[in-house]
């Protein structure tokens, strides 16, 4: 993704969101629109921001992802098969909270 995207002057890949980089060069980032992320001092670094997830990791190791999404899927975390809005075929819902006794 980061090799599609354009970049600014720093080398940074901005997909979805407002951004603001201090001193910051060469990172991914992926967020909702009108979220602001900010880095500091970032250089490398891949920044997604999901409803339900947060992912920042050097961008030389965002292979690992399909590591972590074993993990998950070990721990038997419905994160991993499913995000907080689910598609079907009548339409979609979006789970706004969730806990042992409600969804």
């Amino acid at each position: 993704m980061y090799d599609e995207l354009e970049k600014d002057g720093s080398g940074n890949a901005v997909y979805g969101c407002d951004s603001i980089l201090l001193d910051s060069s060469d990172n991914l980032i992926h967020s909702k629109p009108d979220k602001l992320v900010s880095l500091i001092d970032v250089n490398g670094m891949v920044v997604v921001d999901t409803p339900d997830a947060l992912l920042v990791c050097p961008r030389n190791s965002s292979q690992k992802v399909k590591e972590l999404v074993s993990l998950l899927k070990k721990k038997n975390d419905e994160r991993a098969y499913l995000h907080q809005t689910v598609y079907r075929p009548w339409g979609s819902y979006t789970v706004l909270e969730s806990s042992e006794r409600h969804k």
